[in-house]
């Protein structure tokens, strides 16, 4: 008598080629993305890429937006302190505050301010070279003093009555880190009050590219 093998252990028929040309196709989704996908790219090289595929996006600025804030500009201000307590007199960088400019955004920094006050004395003499600021901007790894504010000597504005830059400021740029230093040369020392606190702000604004 002759075995038969159970239903799951059954070989596989391979169809003959009648059985394939019998067979319909019925379109689906997929088959209707590649239709449009199609299309598209007939529109591509028919009309061009930059027709087709590039949104028009905003729309132009009436104004260099480096040189006056477009209506679609963000403002910022950005403000850190710094205890004289934690000063170091061998000319090391002291971080006081820092920005990162937004992705996709440029930006301007049209008022810097830098300053030192106690309730007492704090021993620095303007433009004595006991007490420096620096602006640095770490673009790609690659810090680069701001032009003019990489050995700023004197206090600039204070937070009650900020100084702009009318119609000039410092250009940043998308993904850059600002960093205002505080730096305490060996001259410093035991001039500055120990007692002091600096005080450094950024403002400015940001705007899409």
């Amino acid at each position: 008598m002759r075995a038969s093998l159970p239903p799951q252990f059954t070989p596989y028929r391979v169809p003959a080629p009648t059985d394939l040309i019998a067979q319909t196709h019925v379109p689906n989704a997929f088959d209707d993305c590649l239709v449009e996908e199609r299309q598209l790219w007939n529109e591509i090289m028919a009309m061009g890429l930059d027709i087709v595929c590039c949104p028009r996006g905003r729309a132009p600025y009436t104004e260099r937006p480096w040189i006056m804030i477009p209506d679609s500009g963000r403002r910022f201000k950005q403000t850190g302190y710094f205890s004289t307590t934690n000063a170091t007199f061998n000319g090391d960088e002291h971080t006081v505050t820092q920005l990162s400019v937004p992705i996709g955004y440029d930006g301007v920094i049209d008022t810097v301010i830098c300053g030192i006050s106690a309730n007492g004395p704090t021993g620095f003499v303007e433009g004595s070279g006991t007490l420096l600021w620096r602006v640095a901007s770490d673009q790609y790894s690659q810090p680069r003093y701001l032009r003019d504010l990489g050995n700023i000597q004197s206090s600039l504005g204070s937070l009650l009555n900020p100084t702009p830059t009318i119609n000039s400021g410092w250009r940043v740029y998308s993904g850059n880190v600002i960093t205002f230093y505080v730096v305490f040369p060996t001259s410093g020392s035991g001039v500055i009050s120990n007692t002091a606190t600096i005080t450094c702000s950024l403002g400015g604004w940001f705007y899409a590219r």
